[in-house]
């Protein structure tokens, strides 16, 4: 076979002989055919059989010129099977295209999920971090200012003992915090320990955790001990912690019944303890309670949490228990229970309202008055047996303290001297054990009695005018006066003494100095007085050489409404309207 070329076109040709046969003439013209077909394709529908349901290669096998038609072109077949499946597989790429598209923006949905909540969470660790290092920050100048404060005052526990005319016997620390009394074992803490509604105790600048933590479990094994014992002490401290669940029972005959047989008990106990008692240290001390269970249980709650008898220290009580507010009768009754179950852990000193003259005026006090809330609870009777049996445990409270031989506690403040004592205190002590003021003739130790309930620190308007030993008229008016710096100064000299702890006087702020700061005024309740709600409450303690203020937050109150969803308000008093 040769082959003649003509442009683009390459036909083949027989080779031409005498034999030429039609066979190979046919052959010759299918491959032309076939040759066109490659060269020039043509379109689907110009060999595409004209009868329905035929397809070009049925033709091609059926058709009577299959000689001359031979078979269907191949490139119009092979273009319409790609067309086709070219066709398929692009429509089944599209389709994994869009299921890949919506599984990378689920995928990226959740990852960015993800990366919000990682954020999220990152920014709270961060905040977590800062704060636990703030406070770390805080701890260890707390130690490193605690350990200089150690050594520079070098504190020891001092203890008290019997106390004669020549004074105390011991030897001062060697160096003090507090320049105006270089002689004292005891150093004013330079910090004010304030008690939050989170219970913790934070002070400032030497700031540190107050308190002791517990365990719940402890807790509620010496609960249930306590409360298993029937007694009449155990059924009031029960119905102290929980007034409301004893409501009832507090308002009950029984109750009036518990709190006369407690005054019979208590009373003993009061008589046989002398009318200055000798204390040490670790010691609280505390103001005016008048009545407010709130605040007392607030003290509960923060200092005593395991209860008195497994805290360290005793609780010294200045006075003023009834009276302006409503729960007198729960506050006398928790107190001498307390002290039937713990004679030496807990004392209580008299203050003027611990009087009949006093908690009985109901004319002054009205509502607030202690006879009228007795009488207005048990009733008539009842009630008047209730007030004279408290009367007749409060006739026989001491009237002074002395901690550690060096500070002086009372509920108003010093008496003045009395020509047939060597000295004050040993006119205290000759006060009768069972005394009433009010119905004495002994002019002199009335005069004792009404200067350590009655008496007050002189303001600076008033020390121009007292007189050369220091003490003037009050302004509580009758036989009631008042002491300034000069008769503070002979009083601690002449006794040997450093400090003055005394109460009734009331505060906003819970804690009061004065005199030099030789004089320290402490308020234990924060309601009844017009201090509005701001008010705060707070306590002593010594311990250790050191006298630490204990106040409750200001906004206590506050963030104590906040914490049970109320919004506080504020409300004005007349400090004016409120009696003396």
């Amino acid at each position: 076979v040769s082959t003649q070329s003509t442009g683009s076109n390459c036909r083949p040709m027989a080779l031409r002989g005498a034999s030429h046969s039609p066979d190979m003439d046919r052959q010759d013209r299918i491959l032309q055919r076939h040759l066109r077909a490659w060269e020039h394709p043509t379109n689907d529908s110009s060999v595409r059989s004209s009868r329905p349901g035929s397809s070009a290669a049925s033709k091609w096998l059926d058709s009577e010129s299959d000689d001359e038609a031979g078979p269907p072109p191949r490139s119009s077949t092979t273009r319409h099977r790609r067309s086709s499946l070219n066709t398929d597989t692009q429509g089944g790429e599209i389709t994994d295209l869009k299921n890949e598209v919506r599984g990378l923006r689920s995928e990226n949905e959740e990852l960015q999920a993800r990366m919000a909540a990682a954020d999220k969470t990152l920014s709270h660790t961060e905040k977590q971090l800062n704060v636990t290092e703030k406070r770390l920050v805080e701890a260890e100048t707390q130690l490193a200012e605690k350990q200089h404060f150690w050594e520079m005052d070098s504190p020891s526990r001092w203890r008290s003992t019997p106390r004669s005319s020549q004074g105390r016997n011991f030897s001062p620390s060697s160096s003090c915090s507090t320049p105006r009394t270089p002689a004292s074992p005891h150093a004013v803490h330079a910090s004010l320990h304030v008690v939050g509604a989170d219970g913790l105790a934070r002070k400032t600048p030497l700031a540190s955790r107050h308190g002791r933590r517990m365990s719940m479990d402890t807790t509620g094994q010496l609960t249930g001990r306590q409360t298993g014992r029937d007694t009449a002490a155990q059924r009031v401290m029960q119905g102290f912690m929980y007034p409301q669940e004893e409501k009832s029972y507090l308002h009950s005959t029984t109750f009036a019944r518990d709190l006369i047989e407690l005054s019979r008990q208590a009373a003993p106990l009061y008589e046989a303890e002398p009318r200055v008692l000798e204390l040490v240290s670790p010691c609280y001390v505390f103001g005016d309670i008048h009545g407010n269970v709130v605040d007392l249980q607030f003290f509960q709650n923060n200092l005593w949490k395991l209860g008195m008898s497994l805290t360290a220290g005793t609780f010294l009580f200045l006075g003023d228990y009834v009276d302006r507010g409503q729960d007198g009768l729960e506050v006398a009754a928790y107190l001498f229970s307390q002290k039937i179950e713990l004679p030496n852990k807990l004392y209580m000193l008299r203050g003027n309202h611990e009087t009949r003259a006093v908690n009985g005026d109901i004319c002054w006090y009205q509502k607030r008055s202690f006879l009228h809330q007795c009488r207005q609870r048990f009733g008539t009777d009842l009630g008047d047996e209730v007030w004279e049996a408290v009367n007749c445990a409060f006739d026989r409270l001491p009237l002074a303290a002395v901690i550690d031989g060096d500070i002086f506690c009372v509920h108003g403040g010093i008496p003045r001297p009395i020509c047939e004592y060597p000295d004050v205190i040993s006119a205290i002590e000759a006060i009768p054990v069972v005394f009433d003021p009010d119905c004495s003739d002994n002019d002199e130790l009335c005069q004792v009695v009404s200067d350590c309930l009655w008496s007050d620190p002189a303001t600076k308007a008033q020390e121009a005018a007292l007189d050369h030993t220091g003490f003037g008229a009050s302004l509580r008016g009758e036989d009631a006066v008042c002491f300034g710096v000069d008769a503070v100064n002979a009083f601690l000299e002449r006794e040997n003494l450093s400090y003055i702890f005394r109460a009734h006087t009331s505060l906003t702020e819970g804690i009061d100095l004065s005199k030099g700061a030789r004089v320290f005024t402490i308020f234990s309740t924060s309601k009844d007085h017009g201090g509005g709600p701001e008010a705060t409450c707070g306590c002593v303690l010594v311990d250790n050489g050191q006298i630490i203020v204990i106040n409750r937050s200001p906004k206590y109150n506050f963030e104590k409404m906040q914490m049970q969803g109320k919004s506080p308000k504020t409300i004005k008093y007349n400090d004016s309207s409120i009696a003396p």
